[in-house]
């Protein structure tokens, strides 16, 4: 029973350390582009940024749009861009 405790005040922490990133983020305008890029509302779930970037890349990876390979490359780079300013911030920075 104690580690379910221990695992819930883990998420507490991080759910508070994640609304302290997404405010601060707010006001620098960083969140709202890369959410409007992968087609997110503001506040969405990690869940639902992994998804949606999954989904993105596959969408538009050159290797599928040989096509329009150009048109391609630029959205999958930008997509990436986008998943990278919302995730990576939110990993912890080994010390």
């Amino acid at each position: 029973m104690e580690w379910k405790s221990i695992n819930c005040m883990k998420k507490l922490v991080q759910i508070q350390t994640d609304i302290i990133f997404l405010s601060k983020c707010k006001r620098m305008d960083i969140v709202p582009k890369g959410l409007k890029v992968l087609g997110l509302r503001d506040g969405a779930p990690v869940e639902e940024i992994h998804k949606s970037y999954r989904d993105l890349v596959k969408l538009w990876h050159p290797d599928h749009n040989q096509h329009r390979a150009e048109e391609a490359e630029r959205r999958f780079i930008e997509v990436q861009a986008a998943y990278e300013s919302l995730v990576q911030p939110r990993k912890a920075k080994p010390t």
